[in-house]
């Protein structure tokens, strides 16, 4: 699937224009009353077109399906699912005297951001690590970490591994609902995700995307000690910055990881640093 021109013929005409126009990229932002603003290898670029509420509505509408309400849960954490791994994060302006919560009008901006649809990660990068062991790949936002598990799962269900691989994939971008030879808890809130997975699939590993929040220490720990192996990201571009996130520092002080794969980026390119547990803090 093309998912810029798939992306542009839901926007409105004179948006979806402007997305053809620039051509491929990694996310297209519509802020209300700003310009239309695109992302390229790490850099903003702006349109001449400004987002007005109506583009915006237009788009919330098409985007939601014309069934905001139905949304609306996820709509609250930040983000509309949505096919073909295409992540739609969301900025709303809250008003907690709302009983029924956001309305369409309440959006402000929309991120899209567009999957590479091509393979990026270099299959001897997972050859130099061992991806059925619990792993905590780490970058800053936008680095590269979702593409990384969307790319390792699967090569964890073929040999040689032919592990029974489990997939909590609570933003619908991991998978597009389909996995393979994996479960897929599609569209899961992560801590139930882990509780159902280890209560009834039995998997070997399971694969999470975007761990540090409260709850996240105690259902990895659980996982962990129920015999399953993790492999998660984090925000973080550092070993340090990780370890003064509290939640995550707890993880790894309780021995979940065994190996850190860092991703970070020189001369225009992605690079990956592997480093295992006795050497990274």
């Amino acid at each position: 699937m093309d998912e810029l021109r798939y992306v542009s013929g839901l926007l409105s005409p004179a948006l979806g224009a402007e997305c053809v126009k620039f051509g491929s990229c990694e996310e297209i932002r519509l802020r209300k009353g700003g310009r239309l603003a695109f992302c390229k290898n790490g850099r903003q670029y702006y349109s001449a077109v400004t987002v007005n509420e109506e583009d915006l509505i237009h788009a919330v509408r098409a985007f939601t399906r014309n069934s905001f309400h139905t949304y609306m849960p996820y709509v609250k954490k930040g983000f509309i699912p949505f096919e073909g791994g295409i992540r739609i994060g969301v900025a709303a302006r809250g008003n907690p005297e709302k009983d029924d919560g956001l309305s369409v009008s309440d959006i402000t901006s929309l991120n899209v951001r567009l999957p590479k649809s091509e393979k990026v990660v270099p299959l001897e990068i997972f050859s130099r690590f061992p991806p059925d062991k619990s792993a905590l790949v780490y970058s800053p936002p936008g680095g590269g970490k979702t593409t990384f598990l969307r790319e390792l799962f699967p090569l964890l269900t073929e040999e040689p591994y032919e592990k029974k691989v489990c997939v909590v994939d609570s933003r619908g971008e991991l998978t597009y609902g389909q996995g393979g030879n994996a479960d897929v808890l599609f569209l899961e809130d992560k801590a139930e995700g882990v509780f159902k997975a280890i209560r009834s699939l039995s998997p070997d590993v399971i694969i999470l995307d975007e761990i540090g929040l409260d709850e996240d220490t105690k259902y990895i720990t659980d996982a962990k000690n129920a015999g399953a192996e993790l492999i998660c990201s984090s925000h973080g571009s550092s070993a340090g910055t990780l370890m003064k996130r509290a939640n995550v520092k707890r993880l790894i002080d309780q021995g979940v990881f065994e190996t850190f794969i860092g991703i970070g980026e020189q001369n225009g390119r992605r690079t990956y640093e592997i480093t295992p547990k006795r050497d990274f803090v």
